[in-house]
């Protein structure tokens, strides 16, 4: 997702052309963007305005009662 002066391209799923769209346009997306930069860390960085999830807690297991 290649940014450039405030737009990305997008690759749009059932599209063959991907589009550049202004950041604006792609509020909503977080998770979209998120996992974008996860797999892409080499690649500038999300907008400001995504907000991070919270890291999820993993309930700790029980011991076994023997």
């Amino acid at each position: 997702m290649p940014t450039v002066n405030g737009t990305r391209r997008i690759k749009w799923k059932y599209h063959d052309e991907p589009t550049w769209e202004p950041e604006e346009c792609l509020r909503g997306c977080d998770r979209a963007l998120l996992q974008f930069h996860e797999l892409n860390p080499k690649k500038p960085g999300p907008p400001a305005w995504v907000e991070k999830p919270p890291a999820l807690k993993r309930p700790r297991r029980r011991p076994r009662n023997t």
